[in-house]
């Protein structure tokens, strides 16, 4: 691994990938969460375990706000179908995110972990409420699944025809699916995916006891790594 695996990564999720490092550092016991505020400590035993564990570490790239950034800009430019597709596929991200996370912290092995994740939106759903041992509040459950509804006729649209003789025929058509996208609200959506990533990540801070000591020391690692870059 070479020296700065971080360089070139964009400033809006940089914090998280330090975090998350840093978490994973924890879980194996390469860092003392008791040593948090030591900054000469964490320096040298974050670089010390980048270089000599890195097949331990759990070093997620988190790209849902690039599809949340492109989603506004498509909203904007009244492109809303392209809108929805982008905040859907951000919403799926943070869903695999967290299920894998809180399935890593309640020790389940990595197969597992995969089929958890090869499965349809609504039976990640499903697994994500049994990991949290709660279901998420309903207004945004409910916002998620008409999120999820639009975006799967977008999708997978049936290209019914838009002239029909046959009663119901034209329920997958173009036509009718713009019916439905013109009637979205985008306002009550565009914030949607930040939404459930707080909520998501409120219930992780509370599971997992790391939590607070990984902050502190990303805090100190995310100081120093732009000291070092502004000195190049």
């Amino acid at each position: 691994m070479g020296a700065n695996p971080f360089r070139g990564i964009p400033a809006s999720a940089r914090y998280k990938l330090f975090l998350w490092t840093v978490l994973s550092m924890l879980r194996y016991k390469r860092i003392d969460p008791h040593r948090a505020s030591d900054k000469t400590y964490i320096l040298k035993a974050y670089r010390r375990n980048l270089k000599a564990h890195p097949l331990e570490l759990r070093m997620y790239v988190l790209t849902e706000d690039e599809f949340i950034e492109q989603a506004r800009h498509a909203n904007r430019t009244k492109a809303k179908a392209s809108a929805i597709i982008l905040l859907f596929t951000a919403v799926e991200h943070i869903t695999n995110h967290y299920i894998r996370v809180f399935a890593e912290l309640r020790g389940l092995p990595c197969a597992e972990i995969n089929k958890m994740l090869r499965v349809n939106h609504s039976e990640k759903s499903g697994w994500l409420a049994a990991l949290l041992g709660f279901n998420i509040p309903a207004v945004l459950a409910s916002k998620v699944d008409k999120l999820r509804a639009i975006r799967n006729r977008i999708v997978h649209c049936q290209r019914a025809p838009d002239v029909s003789t046959e009663a119901g025929d034209k329920d997958g058509s173009w036509s009718e699916i713009k019916k439905l996208i013109q009637g979205m609200r985008m306002r009550e959506f565009l914030g949607l995916p930040e939404k459930l990533r707080n909520e998501l990540e409120r219930a992780y801070q509370v599971a997992s006891p790391d939590f607070p000591a990984a902050h502190e020391m990303t805090d100190i690692i995310i100081e120093d790594f732009r000291k070092r870059n502004r000195c190049r």
